[in-house]
Parts: structure tokens; C-alpha cells; sequence
């Protein structure tokens, strides 16, 4: 709000002009603080893992180049990361490249 804009106001000057400031401040305010949350959750984002990417034996298998029961004999030996939900196996589709990753540095 200009000055002109505030003289030509019915409100005391003083008043339009304190509402001036006050929307200025809140603008400034609000703008720092939206680089600064956004900062903070790139730094978090960052100290993350990936998410990991579940399949089932069979598509686990069709990935590695393996046999389905190879998949089953490395998820028993503890080579790959499982779950099991509703009944059915859920590998983990990256854990036998980090496995790798570790033995191999």
C-alpha cells in the first residue's frame, strides 16, 4: 500500500499504515520460512533410504535369472530379504545387489 493510497484512506494514517507493515512482515515471514521447511525436508528426504521394491518368487526369479525354488533356497540361507503376507512371499527385488554390494566392495 502506497503512501498516496493511505492518505486518500478514511482510517487514520497511522492505522493503514501499521496494516501496511503488518502484510509486509507476514509475506517476509512466510517466504523464509517456506525456504527454510523446504531445506529442512531436502536434508531429510537425503538422510533416507530408498524405498524398497517387493515381488513375489516368481518375479524375483524372472529378475535374478533363477529358478524359483533357487529364490526360495536363498531367501531359507538368508541371501534375500522376505516377507511373508496373506500366505504368499514377498522378496525384496534389491537385496540380492546390495548382498552383492557388501561381499564385493
Amino acid at each position: 500500500m502506497s503512501l498516496e493510497v493511505v492518505r486518500r484512506s478514511q482510517e487514520d494514517p497511522y492505522e493503514a499504515l501499521v496494516a501496511a507493515l503488518k502484510r509486509v512482515i507476514v509475506q517476509i515471514v512466510d517466504e523464509r520460512m517456506e525456504a527454510q521447511a523446504e531445506a529442512l525436508v531436502q536434508r531429510e528426504l537425503a538422510r533416507m533410504p530408498p524405498p524398497r521394491r517387493w515381488g513375489t518368487v516368481a518375479q524375483a526369479s524372472a529378475h535374478l535369472g533363477i529358478s524359483q525354488e533357487a529364490v526360495r533356497a536363498r531367501i531359507k540361507r538368508g541371501h534375500l530379504d522376505s516377507r511373508r503376507l496373506d500366505g504368499r512371499i514377498y522378496v525384496d527385488m534389491e537385496s540380492f545387489e546390495r548382498r552383492l554390494d557388501e561381499l564385493l566392495p
